[in-house]
């Protein structure tokens, strides 16, 4: 194998390890000669701790999935209107249990320690982390914490402080403020927030829709319809529209997210960086595996690996409830998708749920 950089051995390795068919209790692979390359620079999945909180050893778990599937951007939503999931030292109030709800993990967080050895681990996988911190909204742990707006002159000054320490000990290139699903009351509030991050050298990312500061940033597109969630000219874009791991049936997620990509068409460039599958499992799940069971989490992974992999092609609602009709070309191509799914499924899955079947014998 060669590659330009390290990340493309680790690519390489993982093709390898998906064409290698046991034959007399050894993996044979055929001969082959491929050239390969992602259509996009980033491609990720994001996990929502904030609603629902996992452990660090489930989350390095789910990591090595990424990775075998070459996914290479670990979106970590760590806030959410339930908790602040990171320590806080300077206001201690955000880890206490009686500020989070009986039902979504009191008194869980991660310690500065976990999360620089869980970015060291994914590092050595290929994967960067990009941690959230989203504000001023979806935070009504901020106001039960303080009994403080947090677009308040107060209120403000106590998430700087949190903003100071969480970057003295996390160091990450990007940092993700949210800006979303909020009305800015305070014109100064995404200002000050903004300055305080940027001097520290990082790159901030945003929804889209959301609050957009002034200067370089990096948005995050999220809305289906209805609100103004394009991509705006000259300002770097991430894709997370219609990939909701959440809202999907598992029969439906796979071939709604593969969107039947088309390997050899990458589109790709400084302002389509790329996308991540979000998962927002907004209710409370209980058991943290339960995620995985209740959502079509690892269907739609892959679904995404490839997409983000391959390039695709323009959105195609109409196979968002149905599949594509018999004999034609998209039927084709979702099922020798499907056909891999379901091997990947059987080789590689035994501990993980994996709720999909076939179905395009039906």
């Amino acid at each position: 194998m060669t590659a330009r950089q390290p990340a493309g051995l680790l690519y390489g390795v993982q093709t390898l390890r998906q064409l290698a068919i046991a034959q007399n209790g050894k993996p044979v692979i055929a001969g082959c000669r491929i050239t390969d390359a992602p259509a996009f620079a980033w491609r990720g999945f994001m996990h929502d701790v904030g609603r629902n909180f996992q452990d660090i050893e489930l989350l390095k778990r789910f990591v090595d999935v990424m990775a075998r599937y070459k996914l290479n951007v670990f979106h970590f939503h760590l806030t959410d209107n339930p908790a602040w999931r990171v320590e806080c030292r300077v206001h201690p109030e955000l880890n206490s249990p009686t500020n989070t709800p009986a039902s979504r993990s009191p008194g869980k967080f991660y310690t500065y320690a976990e999360l620089n050895d869980f970015i060291a681990y994914c590092r050595v996988r290929g994967v960067r982390v990009v941690p959230e911190l989203d504000m001023p909204g979806h935070s009504e742990y901020f106001k039960r914490a303080f009994g403080v707006d947090m677009q308040g002159e107060r209120g403000m000054q106590i998430l700087a402080d949190c903003l100071n320490e969480f970057m003295d000990n996390v160091n990450t290139t990007e940092l993700h403020i949210g800006s979303d699903e909020v009305a800015i009351r305070n014109k100064d509030f995404i200002p000050r927030m903004t300055e305080l991050v940027r001097k520290r050298g990082k790159q901030i990312i945003v929804w889209r829709p959301g609050h957009r500061p002034e200067g370089k940033v990096i948005t995050q597109l999220w809305s289906a319809g209805g609100l103004p969630n394009g991509p705006l000219p000259g300002v770097p874009a991430l894709d997370s529209r219609n990939d909701y791991v959440n809202h999907m049936d598992p029969f439906d997620g796979p071939l709604r997210i593969l969107n039947l990509a088309t390997c050899g068409k990458p589109v790709g460039d400084e302002f389509a960086l790329g996308g991540i599958l979000c998962h927002w499992p907004d209710i409370a799940a209980g058991e943290p595996m339960n995620i995985y069971l209740q959502n079509p989490v690892m269907p739609a992974l892959l679904a995404a690996a490839e997409r983000y992999w391959c390039g695709h092609t323009p959105e195609q609602p109409k196979f968002w409830a149905r599949l594509p009709d018999a004999g034609t070309a998209d039927f084709a191509r979702y099922a020798d998708f499907e056909a891999r799914l379901i091997e990947q499924r059987d080789r590689f899955f035994a501990d993980w749920p994996f709720p999909y079947v076939k179905q395009t014998d039906v």
